[in-house]
């Protein structure tokens, strides 16, 4: 019998439960770990995306780099492409030289080489003319100039990563200016039809 003024407290009715059973802790395991790995795919998504659009911008840097360099210094520059290898570079021809004059390797000044984020590759190039550069030999390079007086011809860069998804530079051949599409961006070939001011 309790005094007066004091309390009793209800007995454990439950004290032989003391923590989770195997099954419910193997059934939480079962859902983290589902869920890790919903996340885990849905991460290696954005990382993928992320390195095509990292190496889109870092070549656009490099391809406006050859653009100021080659109106700035009055000298001639190049970039080069190695579509087997995935990678770039830019070049710069002598003061001698013109940009339709063979020049051997030796006479030219290199920057190293820059890859695609790994995953990346080149699908093809598209030139101004409609011309497609795609799976050269193995062992060559493409080389696009730049002319000191601004761009010498437009092209469109067609970048691909391993799950299909597409990226293109488009470079302009008035203005030089470079454009981002996130798919596959045929080039706008200029017509006869476009200098019609009738």
């Amino acid at each position: 019998m309790a005094l007066p003024g004091t309390f009793r407290l209800a007995p454990d009715l439950d004290r032989g439960r003391g923590g989770f059973t195997l099954i419910e802790l193997l059934l939480v395991i079962v859902v983290v770990g589902m869920l890790v790995g919903f996340g885990a795919v849905n991460l290696d998504g954005i990382t993928q995306s992320s390195r095509l659009k990292a190496s889109a911008r870092r070549l656009a840097s490099t391809i406006r780099l050859g653009q100021d360099q080659s109106i700035v210094s009055g000298i001639y520059h190049s970039i080069e492409f190695d579509m087997n290898l995935h990678r770039y570079r830019l070049l710069q021809f002598p003061e001698w030289a013109t940009p339709d004059q063979d020049v051997a390797d030796d006479d030219l000044q290199f920057l190293s080489w820059n890859n695609l984020e790994h995953g990346v590759r080149f699908e093809d190039i598209t030139e101004d003319d409609g011309d497609v550069i795609e799976d050269p030999p193995t062992g060559s390079t493409y080389r696009v100039g730049f002319d000191i007086a601004g761009p010498r011809y437009g092209y469109v860069l067609h970048l691909i990563d391993q799950r299909g998804e597409r990226f293109s530079l488009e470079i302009n051949g008035l203005t030089g200016l470079v454009n981002f599409y996130d798919y596959y961006r045929e080039i706008d070939q200029v017509t006869e039809d476009d200098f019609d001011f009738n």
